[in-house]
């Protein structure tokens, strides 16, 4: 073993600085439990030292008890002083009994509680003793209450100051701790006066002034609100006080670009100001005397501090951002592995499962043999002399069991017929287990499409969270200052917002989104709000995407895009009075890409509507609620498989631009060719071999990707608009590429007719890549 001290000098040193940290954190843990006891709330609780005692164990839990119960000895009656002294020793006699526990979670459960049951126990006692009525045991039950949530901020806080954490990087939990902390030793302090002067009102003063020159205007007027709050609940003849703490945090941290003095002058003279508005009987030389002193100590011993900074700062939001989204994609990531292992597992089970219990027309056979063969008294003549003859003829029934389903008298093999003493016994058995093996073969091929369906949706469930997990990965910064301009922008006008995002992404594009609650008055015009994001971040925003839920309203704002398409969609159907079996929807998403989904259903008609209408419905909800193509695809092929016990199938032919840098990105899934007429020369025909969806589980789309610019032409197109044949249709977008789309729309429907003889419902779509003012990032 390597001794750990080499010297003895060493050794004593080590002593010495190890008992003086303990002796100091004692002695803190003494004036702190001191204070805490002398906390009085609505004049008349102190739970808050009893509270601290929770925390503690060791040296430092001796030390607060012994400030506690010097705390109440000097500043309270007799009947308090033995209510809360008896209510300390049976909470330090309680912890003492839990240190015998052996499990630590049960330990720290009633470590929390243990000030509370004292104090429950104690007060008790004596309330019976000298006031049993009602309102004073709701009293005690009220302020046991305040001892165990005292118990646990404290507990908070004394975990996030012993690990260094500034408040911006601390929990609700920790913070709340903290704030709770500070108020009891203000409350603590208030009694302590001099010439009318309280203490508690100094101390406030002065640490509303140091947030706000460390952390600004909204960290000052939220710190000098709370302490405001916290000496209302010692005294609440001081609402002056409260308003101007708050008023003059708020002044004093919007000023904080300035010297010390003069944020100090300025916090002094709206404190005074306010105190003169708010009470006429107000005490002047008090009020004076407070704000000077405060203002004087600010001036004198105000500094800068790292574990102040930043409590309302975007930087401390952004700071944490890659941590974050380090954290966040880890969750996802493992998520989505478990999802797509459940698929396979269940799969693979699934497939040694039917070939364990797979039953054909031989075990028909064997079964047959076993129920009725083994008993009979002939069974050593069949099975022994001539067991190929038996096996010949009962193989010989298999063709007549497939045709019709049951083996009739006419139907026996004649070696049955002559040789078996059972053969009604024997047709009877036969018959019914292959009526047995027909039921369990239906149902064993139902329960595979289920269990197909079901398998293909955990394969989606883990796709989704793989594309989040990029979708989340994309964003590069939060502007948090962004996000509080457009909201005060956007309560001024009277909204009711919930939140404000803006972040930025690829590109350094900006997307703010923005959930408020919906209205009854006048309709806010979206230019309106364009134009306010537009003078916050000096660039040009497009028109919001916008979805209602509920009773909110959700906007997504991004910036301009560089192009946008000029489309026209004709359609026809085969029965000029019945509807088209085409259907087809365009859309520009949250992402500000471009979606164009055409789907043609099997066959014509009303049959043909309803499928290629769900198809598309289907997968435009889900592309808007925020899937990719790949889920949506797999999600929508599940719903058509079970969606009826007919055949139901429809093609997918799915385009999806971004219109910031021009990818075009193309899904087919049995759908007929795409033809892109691209850098003026030629025409790019793309087609895919894939199968339609609602045929099989796991159809997988066929993809292609190209980058586009301004000019460039789109044409989609149905099956009963070009077949096997494609070089006509080719031939007529290269010629007449410069028509409007309108009219190259038109020509293309009415060529179809001629070229194409299929009696099938037709749809053209025609759309060209326009540019906007704004310059592709690529």
């Amino acid at each position: 073993m390597i001794q750990r001290y080499f010297t003895k000098e060493k050794r004593q040193e080590e002593f010495f600085s190890y008992f003086a940290k303990e002796g100091v954190r004692a002695g803190v843990f003494l004036i702190l439990g001191f204070l805490f006891s002398n906390a009085i709330l609505f004049k008349s609780l102190s739970p808050l030292g009893l509270g601290l005692i929770g925390v503690l164990n060791g040296l430092n839990l001796y030390s607060c008890v012994c400030g506690v119960i010097l705390g109440h000895c000097l500043g309270a009656s007799a009947g308090i002083v033995i209510k809360y002294i008896g209510a300390t020793v049976i909470s330090v006699f309680i912890k003492w009994l839990v240190s015998y526990l052996k499990s630590e979670r049960l330990k720290r459960a009633i470590s929390i509680f243990s000030s509370g049951i004292g104090l429950l126990i104690s007060g008790a006692v004596l309330t019976s003793l000298l006031t049993p009525d009602l309102y004073s045991f709701l009293s005690l039950l009220i302020e046991c209450s305040f001892t165990v949530i005292g118990t646990i901020l404290f507990s908070s806080a004394l975990s996030a100051i012993s690990f260094k954490s500034p408040i911006c990087k601390m929990g609700i939990m920790e913070v709340a701790g903290v704030l709770l902390t500070v108020g009891a030793i203000v409350i603590a302090l208030c009694p302590l006066q001099v010439f009318g002067a309280s203490f508690g009102v100094i101390l406030s003063i002065f640490l509303t002034l140091l947030v706000a020159y460390n952390s600004g205007a909204s960290a000052g007027a939220a710190v000098g609100a709370v302490l405001g709050i916290f000496l209302l609940v010692y005294d609440d003849s001081l609402i002056y006080t409260c308003l101007g703490l708050g008023f003059g945090g708020l002044l004093a941290g919007a000023f904080r670009s300035l010297k010390k003095s003069r944020m100090a002058l300025i916090f002094f003279v709206s404190n005074v100001f306010t105190g003169f508005l708010c009470l006429s009987d107000v005490k002047i030389s008090s009020l004076l005397i407070e704000s000077g002193v405060g203002c004087l100590l600010f001036f004198a011993f105000g500094f800068e501090s790292d574990f102040l900074s930043h409590i309302t700062s975007p930087e401390s939001h952004s700071s944490l951002l890659n941590d974050f989204k380090a954290v966040f994609d880890r969750r996802l990531s493992l998520t989505s592995e478990g999802l797509s292992e459940i698929g396979d597992i269940t799969k693979k089970v699934a497939l040694k499962l039917e070939r364990r219990h797979e039953s054909g027309e031989r075990r028909v056979f064997e079964e047959t043999a076993e129920k009725l063969c083994d008993s009979c008294s002939m069974h050593d003549f069949c099975w022994g002399k001539n067991k190929a003859k038996v096996t010949e003829a009962f193989e010989s029934t298999s063709p007549i069991l497939r045709q019709k389903g049951y083996l009739a008298a006419e139907d026996m093999p004649s070696f049955f017929i002559n040789s078996c003493i059972k053969s009604r016994d024997l047709l009877r058995n036969l018959n019914l287990s292959y009526s047995e093996f027909i039921e369990k073969t239906a149902y064993n091929h139902s329960l595979s499409s289920v269990r197909s369906v079901i398998c293909e949706q955990f394969d989606s469930m883990a796709l989704m969270l793989t594309k989040l997990k990029e979708e989340l990965s994309r964003v590069r910064k939060v502007k948090s200052d962004v996000s509080d301009k457009f909201a005060a922008q956007l309560r001024l006008m009277g909204l009711s917002v919930g939140y404000c995002l803006a972040s930025e992404r690829d590109f350094e594009r900006i997307c703010v989104e923005v959930q408020i609650e919906k209205f009854e008055n006048e309709s806010v015009p979206d230019r309106k709000l364009i134009s306010i994001l537009n003078s916050i971040t000096s660039r040009e925003f497009d028109y919001p995407c916008v979805r209602s839920v509920g009773d909110k309203l959700y906007y997504t704002f991004n910036e301009m895009p560089c192009f946008d398409l000029d489309y026209k969609i004709l359609q026809t159907s085969l029965d000029p009075s019945n509807i088209s079996g085409d259907s087809i929807s365009c859309f520009c998403d949250c992402e500000q890409f471009f979606n164009i989904i055409l789907s043609d259903g099997m066959g014509a008609g009303k049959r043909a509507a309803v499928d290629s209408k769900m198809t598309v419905s289907l997968i435009t909800k889900l592309i808007k609620a925020g899937f990719h193509y790949d889920n949506a695809v797999e999600v929508v092929n599940s719903a058509m498989l079970v969606k009826s016990s007919d055949e139901t199938l429809s093609t997918v032919d799915a385009l999806r631009l971004d219109l910031y840098t021009g990818k075009l990105q193309l899904m087919k899934l049995g759908a007929a060719p795409t033809f892109i007429y691209k850098d003026g020369e030629r025409v790019h025909t793309i087609e895919a071999q894939s199968l339609p969806i609602g045929i099989l589980g796991g159809v997988k789309p066929q993809k292609n990707q190209l980058y586009l610019k301004s000019s460039d032409l789109i044409v989609m197109v149905s099956d009963g608009v070009c077949d096997d044949e494609i070089m006509w249709l080719e031939t007529l977008i290269s010629q007449n590429h410069s028509l409007s789309v309108s009219q190259l729309c038109e020509k293309i429907l009415r060529e179809s007719e001629v070229q194409n003889k299929l009696k099938d419902d037709r749809t053209v779509l025609v759309a060209r890549v326009i540019s906007s003012n704004k310059k592709s990032p690529i």
